[in-house]
């Protein structure tokens, strides 16, 4: 199995010219990614822990996030919308020794090392930064909302995405050097089901910030430009999106394919989306951040929508076993699951 940064790598010696990422008017190429991680990763490379990465759907998050995998720290990512209270206890429990603020926001943090989009820009030319990222490494750590209130840092091994990016390549219907939408904030593991299984199949990833959720009418103009081909959102997103009259089939005959996690697909949501795409791939998966992003999936056509309501979350992938106890409780076992959170001994006694 290849992993992410030997994908990259590829895609940079074959398809250099490639658009990786597209967010409005910004844009990189698999040769600029691959440039610009190596920089990075080359400013990252004596740190002995994760890079926090500020922002909101900027390009260069991903930089900063391929910069971190290749320098073998892994990475935090942390979304503007976060609350600054949270935003400083998540630092605190990190400990790191570089941020990275992709905003124009000011880190009220005077003893860790901050630097921006521009410092890698300039940052001295370097040639292919051999990656120091290990199977059993910590990939990345995204903190989620615990039950006190105080966010727990969810870790996944480099292995585990490895695995994880594997299975939806094997998922996805429409091969390689697809465009693929990605609407989750990428302090959401819903983001990673898009990030890495676009960037290892030379896809092209577009992404939507807050103003098109709120705007539908932007929404509407990305699709038109960008021809979508898959679909990466909750299901909320699309609840939100099909009262768009326009949103069809014959208005988009390139969306061909709709992944959903991160909540509940309704029954009628998937009926109505499977009417006005008769044609495409809906996926139903389920998975708690603790397990990688998913660790089901369910192709939902006539039949499944015919037979069952609510929808089933479909079969595990491979690799991860599911067990329901006499409690009616789910035990998730196997590779996808987390090495556990982020300096907290109690919690991993008790969950993982």
């Amino acid at each position: 199995m290849k992993d992410i940064i030997q994908s990259l790598i590829e895609n940079n010696k074959n398809d250099a010219n490639q658009i990786a990422i597209k967010y409005n008017d910004e844009s990189l190429t698999y040769g600029e990614l691959n440039h610009y991680s190596n920089k990075c990763a080359d400013m990252i490379a004596k740190s002995s822990r994760p890079v926090v990465i500020y922002g909101h759907m900027s390009p260069f998050m991903i930089v900063g996030m391929i910069g971190a995998i290749k320098a073998g720290c892994g990475y935090v990512p942390i979304d503007i919308s976060i609350p600054q209270d949270r935003v400083e206890a998540i630092v605190n429990k990190v400990q790191p020794e570089f941020i990275l603020n992709t905003s124009e926001a000011i880190l009220p943090f005077s003893d860790i090392t901050i630097f921006d989009v521009q410092c890698i820009i300039d940052h001295e030319e370097v040639s292919e930064f051999e990656s120091k990222m290990q199977p059993n490494d910590i990939v990345y750590t995204i903190f989620t909302s615990g039950s006190t209130g105080e966010p727990k840092g969810v870790q996944i091994s480099y292995d585990s995405l490895n695995e994880f990016t594997q299975w939806m390549v094997e998922l996805n219907q429409l091969g390689v050097k697809q465009q693929w939408l990605n609407q989750a904030p990428f302090s959401f593991d819903l983001s990673v089901m898009a990030i890495y299984p676009c960037l290892a199949t030379t896809g092209t990833l577009n992404l939507v910030d807050k103003a098109m959720i709120n705007k539908p009418k932007l929404l509407n103009d990305m699709l038109q430009q960008a021809t979508i081909n898959v679909w990466v959102s909750t299901p909320s997103f699309m609840e939100m999106c099909l009262m768009l009259p326009m949103l069809d089939q014959q208005q988009y005959p390139s969306l061909k394919e709709f992944f959903f996690c991160g909540e509940i697909l309704a029954h009628r949501t998937a009926k109505m989306l499977s009417k006005k795409f008769p044609d495409a791939y809906i996926y139903n998966t389920y998975g708690p951040t603790e397990a990688t992003v998913a660790v089901t999936s369910i192709l939902i056509n006539e039949e499944v929508l015919a037979k069952y309501n609510p929808l089933p979350v479909g079969q595990s992938r491979p690799g991860t076993q599911l067990h329901l106890t006499s409690e009616q409780e789910l035990i998730i076992s196997g590779n996808a699951l987390s090495k556990g959170y982020l300096e907290d001994k109690v919690k991993n006694r008790c969950r993982i």
